[in-house]
C-alpha cells in the first residue's frame, strides 16, 4: 500500500498524541513533521547537563537501540539526538522516522531518559490508572502502525500546559 495523505482522522491523530503524552509523562513535547514523516520527542532535564553526560546519554541510547533492533533482526534506523541548553534546563530532542519507529522503542527511550537523569528529569506528576495505561498503549500501537502506511496531512505538536496536554497544528 502506498503512502497517502488520508487514512488517519484528525481525532485519531490528536488522540495518538494525547495518548503518548499521558502514557509517558517524561515526554515534554512531541512534534510530527508531515513533510519528513518524523516524530520528535522532547525531554527536559532540570539544570545544565555537562556535554560529557549528554554524550553518555546519546551513546547509551544508541547502543540500547542497536541491541534492540539486532534482537529483532533489523538494523538501527535513522536516529537523531539534539541537546540544547538554555537558562537552567537542558532540552533533549530525539528524532525518529515514523516508518521504522515501534511502540517498544518509545518505552525504551523514556526508560533510558529516566534512568540516566533520575531526579533531574522533568516529569509531569499526573498518574494514570492501569486500565487507562492499557487503553493508551493500544491506541499508540494502532495509530503508529497506521502512520507507517499513511501520513497525517498536517504537522502537529503536542505539549504540556498547566497540567493539560494540548495539540496544535504546527
Amino acid at each position: 500500500m502506498g503512502r497517502g495523505k488520508v487514512g488517519i482522522s484528525s481525532l485519531d491523530s490528536i488522540d495518538f498524541f494525547v495518548s503518548i503524552m499521558l502514557r509517558y509523562p517524561e515526554i515534554a513535547t512531541i512534534k510530527y513533521d508531515s513533510l519528513k514523516s518524523r516524530l520528535n520527542f522532547t525531554f527536559i532535564v532540570s539544570g545544565i547537563v555537562p556535554s560529557k553526560e549528554q554524550k553518555r546519554f546519546e551513546n547509551t541510547l544508541i547502543n540500547a537501540l542497536e541491541i534492540f533492533y539486532l534482537l529483532n533482526d533489523k538494523s538501527l534506523p535513522d536516529l537523531r539526538v539534539v541537546n540544547t541548553t538554555c537558562d537552567k534546563i537542558t532540552v533533549i530532542e530525539i528524532s525518529r522516522d515514523v516508518q521504522t519507529l515501534c511502540y517498544d522503542e518509545i518505552g525504551l527511550m523514556v526508560s533510558l531518559f529516566r534512568e540516566c537523569f533520575g531526579k533531574q528529569a522533568v516529569i509531569d506528576p499526573g498518574e494514570l490508572f492501569e486500565e487507562d495505561i492499557l487503553l493508551r498503549e493500544e491506541r499508540i500501537k494502532h495509530t503508529l502502525e497506521s502512520l507507517k502506511h499513511t501520513q497525517l496531512e498536517k504537522s502537529l505538536i503536542a505539549l504540556r500546559e498547566e497540567g493539560q496536554v494540548r495539540v496544535f497544528n504546527k
